[in-house]
């Protein structure tokens, strides 16, 4: 998502003591011979030049929630899991009431500096008085902003073409066996306002690649009652994956039980088609757990050790898979 021509986000401190400088210099280029004329003149240009900053300023912002509108559906999915577009268009909205009360606020008194006989110093305060006033209602707002911005950098580059998504409970091997599939480190992709990361690896198949994605673990409980970063790896399975695989710890060295496991494996495959198991740690494995584990399955899979780098199963179905895609 290209936010290049969004503003940083700034305090109302901040723009306001951009703007006024602003207006302090342009304020200075008026010349009218008649000194009262003159000093009108410069205070109407000051309220001027101030205003047109901080609203074209504002109206710039406001176009955050047309480029999350434009996003691809994942990192909008994404944004909507982790901050809710509820609440970032609320922000927005205020801004936009902001710039409408500047907006008019200018007119009026540019007008009362124009016409009144008071002093054209005093009104102009008066127009910087209200203007940080308004600013300083949307200072959450205009935080909030700049948190989000921050978030949508740190959104996950997925690019398009063949996806496999490693699957399973935390700690089953999925990140081992990302390294070991991919030549180069992993790249480490944060999602937005969490500590969480995915890992995001590329097989080369002559000018193309084969992307793989290792999601964060997704704990066996109903959907309902995951947390966000969990329906976030439910998330990168629906919209990403051309095919599963699903990482199961036959040896339950990962803290979670092959009925656990197997529960989970179970949701995954009736949500999603294109799922393939792999049993994990097939170095310490007992040939019988093994054998078990597939009769609890229903079906062979695929067995690897990738902490001993004995993948070359795995990646050989991977390339034979991708072959009708890419």
């Amino acid at each position: 998502m290209d936010i290049k021509k969004i503003p940083p986000a700034l305090t109302p401190e901040k723009l306001l003591q951009i703007a006024f400088k602003r207006a302090a210099k342009e304020a200075r280029k008026v010349q009218v011979q008649n000194k009262g004329l003159r000093k009108k003149r410069a205070e109407e240009r000051r309220v001027r030049e101030s205003a047109d900053y901080i609203v074209s300023y504002l109206t710039r912002m406001e176009k955050l929630g047309d480029k999350i509108g434009t996003a691809d559906p994942f990192q909008r999915e994404i944004l909507e899991i982790s901050i809710g577009a509820e609440t970032i268009q609320s922000a927005i909205d205020r801004l936009t009431w902001a710039k409408i009360k500047i907006a008019k606020l200018e007119v009026r008194s540019r007008r009362n500096i124009r016409m009144r006989k008071g002093d054209p110093v005093t009104l102009r305060k008066d127009f910087y008085g209200k203007t940080a006033s308004i600013l300083d209602k949307i200072s959450g707002d205009l935080k909030f902003i700049g948190d989000i911005q921050r978030a949508i950098k740190n959104l996950p580059t997925i690019k398009e073409g063949y996806t496999v998504v490693l699957a399973g409970m935390p700690n089953v091997g999925k990140s081992s066996l990302l390294r070991g599939l991919t030549p180069s480190t992993p790249e480490i992709q944060p999602y937005p306002f969490t500590t969480k990361n995915i890992l995001v690896g590329y097989i080369p198949l002559g000018h193309r690649e084969i992307q793989i994605i290792d999601t964060p673990g997704i704990l066996d409980r109903p959907l309902a009652n995951r947390n966000p970063i969990e329906k976030q790896a439910i998330l990168a399975l629906r919209e990403l994956a051309d095919h599963i695989l699903f990482v199961f710890d036959p040896t339950e060295t990962c803290g979670y039980t092959m009925n656990s496991q197997l529960s989970l494996y179970r949701e995954i495959i009736e949500n999603f088609q294109g799922v393939t198991p792999i049993l994990n740690k097939s170095d310490i494995t007992p040939a019988e757990t093994s054998e078990k584990v597939e009769e609890e399955i229903g079906s062979p899979t695929l067995k690897c050790s990738a902490t001993e780098g004995e993948i070359d199963d795995v990646k050989e179905f991977i390339l034979q898979s991708s072959k009708n895609r890419l």
